[in-house]
């Protein structure tokens, strides 16, 4: 059986290859492990859980400062491991979208200072992927300030920060810069995902402003973030996502880089080759390859139609998301705690059920996220990969 990690991966015109030829990359994407996100946490809409500084807030809140911080410690051990690698290799994967979240990686104050957290986290899953013969793309999914201005990004007011705000921007150009710098050498890195879902759409429902006006801003980060990645790194492919949930072609109008993928995101849209149309024809124009790097959240018969659409037409993709709480749509469910309703119940302005009985909660969510303690759902992998070729 020949290798998957074969040298870097690279473009070659419309498509990705690497030292043995062309890859197809097929995989799950990491969400709610560095970046915690309310709904697969079955967070029933709770506005104080809906992303990770307020999900934060509420288990400090429940158990104080001091359990809170070894339970997040615990969490981030626990979540995602060697076994889930391996499984996800065992299933006839090829690759893994990790997303990012800054504050891992960068202290949350004036200035740049690096937290070794976030980078030997990284270097984890690097060394998994390594081992399984994986490819691992790094998704910068919470920016500093946020890139989205939404709950998925951990942003403060849902204003997309990243381009509005000096700091947060050089911040985030740094940190691109000593990602590139510690793993330019290494081919087991896919590449580097600059930013998920930029910039919101208007939507007065939830209380989205008009942030049109910072699209020129988001064309400048990705040219800067690629100038300052190139300074350290000539090797890895670099993926530029449209705003509005990266669905929008308006940033593709010019060449990025010799060395860049076209990356979208479809959800919630009829399973036919319509849904790829429009970035066709950015990957005609540019000669560049193309890469669905989200997708999912549904059923199994669409799943299966996606990817066999995906196979057809040649075009890299990742689910999402590979684990979450009590559902049927991912590859490893983690179990509901007994009474975690009083969690989500005390998030939404109810009662506070006491420090020791929240923590035993807490400590029962801990219990159930490692992959021997979760719900396997080998029908949702079978269902993708139906129509790839055996690994």
């Amino acid at each position: 059986m020949s290798m998957v990690v074969n040298g870097f991966l690279r473009r070659d015109g419309r498509r990705l290859v690497n030292d043995s030829g062309e890859v197809l990359l097929r995989g799950w994407g990491i969400g709610n492990w560095l970046l915690p996100e309310g709904y697969m946490w079955r967070h029933e809409e709770s506005p104080r859980m809906d992303r990770p500084r307020r999900i934060e807030a509420v288990v400090r809140e429940l158990v104080g400062s001091v359990d809170a911080a070894a339970f997040w410690q615990s969490y981030r051990d626990r979540y995602f491991t060697r076994a889930d690698v391996q499984r996800i290799k065992a299933q006839g994967y090829n690759s893994i979208r990790l997303p990012l979240n800054w504050r891992l990686f960068l202290a949350d104050e004036p200035g740049i200072a690096f937290l070794d957290e976030g980078f030997r986290r990284v270097e984890d899953v690097a060394a998994w992927c390594r081992e399984a013969d994986l490819y691992l793309w790094l998704d910068l999914h919470g920016a500093p300030g946020g890139q989205t201005g939404a709950n998925i990004d951990d942003c403060i007011d849902d204003i997309p920060r990243l381009f509005t705000d000096a700091e947060s921007f050089e911040k985030g150009l740094a940190l691109w810069e000593e990602l590139a710098r510690r793993w330019a050498d290494d081919p087991v890195i896919a590449g580097y995902d600059l930013l998920n879902e930029p910039i919101r759409p208007v939507d007065p429902s939830r209380g989205f402003t008009d942030c049109e006006h910072l699209v020129p801003e988001l064309i400048r980060f990705y040219e800067e973030a690629i100038v300052r990645i190139r300074a350290v790194d000539g090797n890895h492919c670099v993926a530029v996502e449209g705003h509005h949930w990266a669905t929008d072609t308006t940033v593709f109008d010019r060449q990025y880089d010799e060395n860049w993928v076209v990356h979208f995101h479809r959800y919630w849209e009829p399973p036919t080759q319509a849904m790829f149309e429009d970035f066709l024809a950015i990957r005609e124009r540019f000669d560049v390859p193309i890469w669905l790097g989200e997708t999912g959240e549904n059923s199994n018969e669409w799943f299966a139609a996606v990817a066999g659409i995906c196979e057809h037409l040649q075009v890299s993709y990742h689910f999402w998301p590979y684990k979450k709480m009590q559902s049927p749509s991912c590859s490893a469910s983690i179990r509901m705690p007994r009474d975690w309703h009083e969690v989500i119940a005390y998030s939404k302005r109810g009662r506070h059920p006491g420090t020791a009985r929240a923590k035993r909660i807490l400590d029962e969510l801990l219990d159930n996220l490692s992959l021997e303690a979760c719900v396997l759902h080998d029908e949702v992998d079978l269902a993708i990969l139906s129509e790839a070729p055996a690994p």
